[in-house]
């Protein structure tokens, strides 16, 4: 077996074994060692989960990611909607600085900057938003600057 279908079934192994990704069908293909995912999923929380499970796997360095969000009942809400949510999940979220960060939504898809103490906190704006049904796309383009 060559390096790429070792890898590919590194991949497909990793995600089958994820309890939250059970009814997940993702194809997954492999050229020269750069790994590509595509399908849909019902929630950018199993996105999210599928693409950390994929970058645990050894051996995987480039992943070209293009798994589509579409929620199985009709979810549409208005930007302005989802902008208002996120507001709100913002200023409920004790250990997140609000005021240093920035959002815009387009067509349910959200993008991130400003700038945050830590990887932590970066991660944790990030989670918080993926929680809001409706969201289809998290670009996380904060900043860390660490306290000097």
């Amino acid at each position: 077996m060559n390096q790429n279908q070792t890898l590919k079934n590194k991949v497909r192994e990793a995600i089958r074994f994820e309890p939250f990704l059970e009814e997940v069908r993702i194809k997954v293909t492999v050229e020269e060692g750069v790994i590509t995912l595509s399908g849909t999923v019902d929630s950018y929380v199993k996105k999210s989960i599928i693409e950390q499970v994929v970058n645990s796997v050894s051996g995987v360095h480039p992943v070209i990611e293009k798994i589509k969000v579409e929620y199985e009942f009709d979810v549409m809400k208005t930007d302005e909607t989802l902008t208002s949510e996120i507001l709100e999940l913002l200023k409920l979220s004790p250990n997140l600085p609000e005021s240093s960060i920035n959002f815009s939504v387009i067509n349910a898809c959200v993008t991130l900057s400003g700038n945050v103490k830590n990887l932590a906190q970066k991660e944790e704006v990030e989670r918080v938003i993926s929680s809001i049904l409706g969201v289809r796309i998290i670009n996380n383009n904060i900043i860390i600057l660490p306290e000097s």
